[in-house]
């Protein structure tokens, strides 16, 4: 029987909240004397409501459950209670329509509260949702203060709104969170003088706007500086033996690109690379050079439909500094200006956005001058001895790669055949950068090179030459 009233209470509760959202109006604000009032006329409904005397003990018991320390036997008492009970003071903030006592302003006349379709959402006090009357019936459960009630329906509503509604929020400066450090700071700031307004009498309304096009340069421009080594250090009593050394390169290169996005397109870029070692054990040199070049490209195309244009190339590459065989070897491989490489083709190339580009040229003149023939042997360049100049027609195809997966990974690779029908002369190389930070990096290069072009002494064949340097060091974009 005493289960059964506590489910009595629940739906009188579920009739009273009804109630007070149907009589509160959202144009008048909420006064101390109609509140009380209206208490009063719900305490006394409900009373009505509990037909025999075990249901007025039972209202008795909840009264007295939120006031235990008044003691209510008969109805009449109810109205003593609230004469004696303060009513909440409210401010400013406590605006139209506000049963619940929340900070809101509720713009709409009605808040169609359906208590029939949602009693079983309200059941606050099971732990776990009731999908009938009877399903928590026989389980315990602890009747929740009229506190808690209060806040748990305050905090509720306010989620519901702010997901819904959250214009019907009101905020003043008080309630701004972290203004408390600019209250009262004082702004400053300089007079503004000369201001002049625009005059708009002889403004067109209906005038189409004007924007002033975007003009952008066909030329682009890239150089990158490089300085890289390696060092290695072995004791003389070292159990495996070996030489300590030193390696150095620098590299600094630079791309001039013009592009009118229409038909033409000529790229230029020039590389000058040194690299120096020092050997313990050699007495003829304090320095060796293992990597010298400067090379000047330049490539020229007028669009000849889709990915195919109309091309010509020069390359012009050449040495700076005295290179020998070996170590302590006084035999000189090249000198400065020894030798001096022209190749100029023209053709046809076919490229594939700024990825890949092959260039097939019918029509290609290789020109090599030797500046020091005497120390440095012209058989080596194909040039005959006592001469210093090879100038010859042929055919060539030369392949381009260029791919960089993210800033830090760049890897370039270039293919150059070359044929003059008798003889062939292959050279590919293949670099790869990959950055470390913005400063570091580490760069291997790879240069397999096969060339019969040479003059051989009888008996010898041309065999495949191959250069691997890896290195790691100062990297920094000058241009980009």
């Amino acid at each position: 029987m005493h289960k059964i009233s506590r489910l009595i209470l629940v739906v009188i509760y579920v009739f009273s909240v009804y109630d007070l959202f149907a009589t509160v109006q959202t144009d008048s604000i909420v006064k101390e004397t109609d509140f009380e009032a209206y208490l009063e006329s719900i305490a006394i409904k409900n009373a009505k409501d509990i037909n025999t005397t075990n249901n007025d003990s039972l209202l008795t018991d909840s009264i007295a459950s939120q006031r235990p320390d008044i003691q209510i036997t008969t109805i009449s008492q109810i109205r003593e209670i609230i004469a004696k009970t303060s009513i909440i003071e409210v401010d400013s903030l406590l605006l139209k329509s506000n049963p619940l006592l929340i900070n809101l302003v509720l713009r709409k006349p009605d808040l169609n509260f359906d208590w029939k379709n949602n009693v079983f959402k309200y059941t606050y006090f099971f732990p776990i949702q009731a999908k009938s009357f009877t399903q928590n019936l026989y389980e315990p459960f602890i009747v929740p203060s009229v506190e808690s009630i209060i806040t748990d329906l305050r905090q509720k509503t306010i989620n519901q709104f702010k997901t819904a509604q959250p214009n019907f929020f009101a905020y003043n400066e008080e309630n701004l969170p972290g203004t408390e450090a600019v209250k009262s700071r004082i702004i400053s700031s300089k007079k503004i003088e000369g201001v002049q307004l625009a005059d708009n009498s002889g403004f067109n309304k209906n005038s189409k706007l004007t924007v002033q096009k975007l003009i952008i340069s066909p030329w682009k421009y890239k150089a990158n500086s490089m300085l890289q080594f390696t060092q290695n250090f072995v004791s003389k009593n070292w159990h495996q033996g070996g030489n300590q050394n030193v390696a150095i390169l620098g590299i600094l290169n630079g791309q001039m690109n013009y592009d009118n996005k229409k038909n033409i397109q000529w790229e230029n870029s020039s590389e000058w690379r040194a690299g120096f070692n020092t050997v313990e054990g050699d007495t003829l040199r304090l320095f060796n050079t293992n990597d010298d070049i400067f090379k000047i490209n330049s490539k020229l195309g007028i669009k000849a439909g889709g990915n195919w244009f109309y091309s010509g190339t020069v390359d012009f590459s050449t040495q700076l500094f005295s290179n020998y065989k070996a170590v302590n070897s006084k035999v000189m491989k090249a000198s400065f200006l020894t030798p001096v490489r022209l190749n100029i083709s023209a053709g046809i190339d076919y490229k594939y956005k700024k990825l890949f580009s092959l260039m097939i040229s019918p029509i290609s003149f290789k020109y090599i001058y030797a500046k020091d023939i005497i120390n440095v042997s012209p058989n080596l360049f194909g040039i005959k001895a006592g001469e210093n100049v090879l100038s010859q027609f042929g055919s060539s195809f030369r392949g381009q790669f260029s791919y960089s997966p993210s800033r830090e990974i760049q890897i370039d690779s270039k293919l150059l055949f070359y044929t003059n029908y008798e003889k062939v002369e292959v050279d590919w190389e293949l670099v790869g950068v990959f950055a470390v930070n913005r400063y570091l990096s580490t760069r291997l290069s790879l240069n397999p090179r096969y060339d019969n072009t040479v003059i051989m002494k009888p008996g010898e064949k041309a065999k495949l030459q191959f250069k691997e340097l890896l290195s790691f060091g100062f990297s920094y974009r000058l241009l980009d």
